[in-house]
């Protein structure tokens, strides 16, 4: 964690060939802990770092890596509040039976506190859609951005190809003739 804050502070200060050495001593720690937590913040310092060094193929690649274990870790924690839920859901059902074999009186009860299981359980997977469908849209925006970016770059690559190639044209013909005047 102090290598991962350092190099963030390297990288704040421009500095990111020394941010990427510690990046990548924090990497092989990460690595070996099987730190996910750590891991992904490594990786997104990572893309960061070359992304600010103009190296978008590096950046994407980390980037990629990034969002790889940041999905898995998304999905761990909500399967596991899901079995949270279940078992509370689960829990709460064998209450309510017991209750129900007790008396008449508490079926009311039982009935309202359902009924309020159910508005939370609704609550929460609507909250968790909602959450959902702007991961889902951070995530298409973000490709946009790295497309848009990669098609620039793929334009600049033509321009000066282009500029390379009138250049070269240029000087065979100012060769030629000078050669023709000789």
């Amino acid at each position: 964690i102090n290598l991962l804050n350092i190099a963030s502070t390297y990288r704040i200060l421009k500095q990111h060939q020394k941010a990427i050495k510690h990046l990548n001593r924090a990497l092989g720690i990460a690595k070996h802990l099987d730190d996910k937590g750590n891991l992904k913040d490594i990786y997104r310092e990572l893309s960061q770092n070359y992304e600010a060094m103009g190296k978008p193929k590096e950046a994407f690649e980390y980037y990629e890596k990034f969002k790889e274990i940041n999905d898995k870790l998304f999905e761990l924690d909500n399967k596991k509040k899901i079995a949270e839920m279940q078992t509370r859901y689960d829990l709460d059902k064998k209450e309510k039976e017991f209750r129900l074999m007790k008396n008449e009186e508490k079926i009311q009860q039982l009935e309202l506190s359902k009924q309020t299981g159910l508005l939370y359980s609704y609550i929460i997977v609507s909250v968790l859609i909602i959450i959902l469908g702007f991961v889902i849209y951070a995530r298409y925006r973000l490709k946009a951005k790295v497309s848009q970016a990669l098609e620039k770059e793929v334009e600049e690559h033509k321009l000066t190809t282009k500029k390379l190639r009138e250049s070269e044209e240029k000087f065979r013909e100012l060769a030629e003739k000078s050669v023709v005047g000789i």
